[in-house]
């Protein structure tokens, strides 16, 4: 499986400023705007025309911004404790809980049956249980494979989300400055205007200018939306590419320490006396983490002590994942 992205490095994630030459552009559209609420008849239709503009200005990219924000809200709480990575982790911890040595008594000793004669020992019965458990293990290591693949695309739609939200980001800042500085032309110019045309004059500012301040005023609120997605993202995909590296963890070491965990039981619950020509054979070999398994060396309570160990390396794999969904109530 292919390696997920990297994260964004602090340079990537700011958002710069204004050029002098988008700055220049905006202030001589402006100055048209100004032109024509200066020239024309405020009757005419023209001028009407020019404060619709002002009224407008800013709404596409305002759409725009709503539009990818909700479309990442929705998809927000994928990267919590709802997504499909989170809730496998949790299935797998649920099982291997149920499966913990440290939970079963003591597996040395025998099952009395009407507390007096000997029946099975608790290890075949916990070797019964641990196998019963394989095809549901199987089953989350799948689901954890598809989450992967899915956390995968994500990383890549996260970054393609923080470049739009970016892109959408520096729309409305040309807006706001285009509001911004229209505002300021036009209060500048008022105390002289209603002097000398105070029929404009009232027509610029109860008209022109409001309809500027509320386009500002709209402008600045969704600006302050759309940063707040946008800083929220980075977070986001940090937890994405936690749980990316957690499933790969769980998938490597995490599951050798599974396949260890089966070997082992398996080893220590056939008994060696009464062990086939072939059982003795698998019995010899080596199991990881145990020395070869001749009888002279044979120490089932040590191999319990070490199934034991391997436990504890599979919960503390897990635990590395930040899921709140997957963490269990303190081992008894």
């Amino acid at each position: 499986m292919a390696s997920p992205p990297p994260l964004l490095s602090p340079a990537s994630s700011h958002i710069p400023e204004l050029d002098q030459s988008s700055r220049a552009l905006i202030e001589a559209q402006v100055a048209r705007l100004l032109s024509t609420l200066l020239t024309v008849d405020i009757h005419d239709g023209d001028f009407k025309a020019t404060i619709d503009a002002i009224g407008r200005h800013g709404h596409k990219e305002i759409v725009e911004a709503t539009r990818l924000h909700s479309a990442f809200a929705q998809r927000q709480s994928r990267y919590y404790d709802s997504n499909h990575a989170c809730l496998a982790i949790a299935s797998l911890r649920a099982i291997m809980y149920g499966l913990d040595p440290a939970r079963q008594g003591d597996l040395r000793k025998q099952v009395k049956i009407l507390g007096l004669f000997p029946g099975r020992s608790r290890l075949d019965i916990y070797l019964r249980q641990f196998e019963s458990a394989g095809k549901k293990i199987n089953q989350v290591l799948r689901e954890l494979a598809l989450a992967q693949d899915e956390l995968e695309r994500d990383l890549v739609s996260l970054e393609d989300s923080k470049v739009q939200l970016a892109a959408i980001l520096r729309q409305l800042k040309a807006a706001e400055y285009l509001a911004t500085f229209l505002q300021e032309k036009l209060e500048a110019l008022l105390p002289s205007l209603a002097l000398d045309d105070p029929s404009r004059a009232r027509a610029l500012q109860q008209e022109a200018l409001v309809a500027s301040v509320r386009t500002l005023e709209s402008i600045v609120v969704q600006q302050a939306i759309t940063l707040n997605g946008y800083l929220i993202l980075e977070p986001l995909k940090v937890t994405a590419y936690a749980l990316f590296a957690g499933i790969s963890h769980l998938n490597t070491s995490g599951m050798s320490v599974i396949k260890m965990a089966q070997a082992m039981v398996k080893a220590v619950a056939q008994p060696v006396a009464h062990a086939s020509g072939e059982q003795r054979k698998l019995q010899d070999q080596s199991v990881p983490g145990l020395p070869a398994r001749g009888h002279a060396t044979r120490d089932p309570e040590n191999e319990i002590r070490t199934l034991q160990l391997a436990f504890d390396d599979i919960f503390e794999a897990i635990d590395q994942v930040s899921c709140a969904a997957v963490r269990n109530p303190a081992k008894t």
